[in-house]
């Protein structure tokens, strides 16, 4: 059974968030380019305010405030259909009605624009219109895609105004740097911080928002949002290792061994490959050794993604006596971690 979405009368802040299909890294530039696009016309004729947002290769975040008000009379209804569907779309509706009146035809009228309102002030019917929207446009631009964009539903998270929004929203805008794109929040050109560092003023206005529009003085907005964001990054933006570098792809070819590499002594690496193991995105399998002073992986030539990564099963690793080694089951294809201590598995 489908859960109900949590939900506030009179307006509230929502944090939604979508991963594309079997999360797999499918959004390139240009792709998040026509996203955000088409994320701030949907917004404006939802009469939905888009605070920040960032959109990653196999996912995106947006938090959004739904303001109270009132249902927009004929003319806003107007003005927001030209902001989706262009302004000779919305010269054809005005005639429409305008003939519906001449013939006396109420109840098509009333119908037709209590169908627009509904679709307006909503998280769901927004969410869905951009994601329904997008995927024609992806299909349209990417041959030889067919079938669903996203997974599943989109998630909502209802968010308290205050501390708990601006915390919310640095957050989504250290997506980048959390993942190794950037250094710097303001380097990435597709999440909402960028946008407003290069100069977009619906980015800067959303910024703005988060504040509750309480100054109009932008730039003391971003200072203090920016000093939010290294806060919460933990102090001045670190230099990028190459562990941290994400698998982010533009086609849909698996990731080679060779970019999870790096020097020093991290852990990390080493569970990050054991979860592309899990989901059969590496083959075949590597033997993992990390001695003192280097964790290295042995490189190997890997093919590209089949519609079905399932089949893909890596057969079992050489056995190791290396302090950490990465053994697999053939039947279960299960993954698990075993510190031998020197001694063989």
């Amino acid at each position: 059974m489908r859960r109900k979405r949590v939900k506030v009368e009179g307006g509230g802040y929502y944090h939604l968030m979508s991963r594309c299909a079997l999360k797999q890294f499918l959004l390139g530039e240009d792709d998040k380019r026509a996203f955000v696009s088409m994320l701030h016309r949907i917004a404006a004729f939802s009469g939905i305010e888009v605070l920040t947002y960032c959109v990653m290769s196999n996912h995106f975040h947006v938090l959004v405030h739904v303001p109270r008000s009132e249902a927009p009379d004929e003319e806003e209804l107007l003005t927001r259909v030209a902001f989706l569907y262009g302004h000779e779309r919305s010269n054809d509706m005005r005639q429409r009605w305008h003939g519906y009146r001449n013939a006396k035809l109420d109840a098509a009228l009333i119908k037709e624009q209590s169908q627009l309102r509904k679709r307006m002030g909503d998280i769901s019917p927004f969410m869905q219109i951009l994601k329904q929207r997008f995927t024609i446009w992806y299909r349209a631009h990417h041959e030889g895609h067919e079938g669903t964009l996203w997974q599943g539903r989109f998630s909502s998270t209802l968010v308290e105004g205050g501390g708990s929004l601006a915390a919310v929203a640095a957050y989504i805008d250290l997506n980048p740097v959390r993942a190794g794109l950037v250094a710097d929040p303001k380097d990435y050109r597709f999440s909402g911080f960028g946008a407003a560092t290069s100069g977009d003023k619906q980015a800067s206005q959303g910024l703005t928002g988060i504040y509750g529009n309480t100054t109009n003085d932008t730039a003391k907005v971003m200072a203090v949002y920016r000093g939010l964001l290294y806060a919460k990054g933990g102090g001045a933006p670190p230099p990028l290792r190459q562990a941290e570098r994400p698998v982010e792809q533009t086609n849909n070819a698996a990731p080679h061994a060779s970019s999870l590499s790096h020097p020093g002594n991290d852990e990390r690496t080493c569970h990050r490959l054991a979860s592309l193991h899990r989901q059969h995105l590496l083959h075949p399998p590597l033997r993992l050794q990390r001695t003192t002073s280097e964790c290295c992986t042995r490189q190997a030539s890997l093919p590209r993604l089949g519609r079905h990564p399932a089949v893909l099963r890596p057969p079992p690793p050489q056995e190791s006596n290396h302090p950490f080694s990465l053994t697999s089951c053939r039947k279960e294809c299960e993954f698990s971690w075993k510190a031998t201590k020197g001694q063989a598995i």
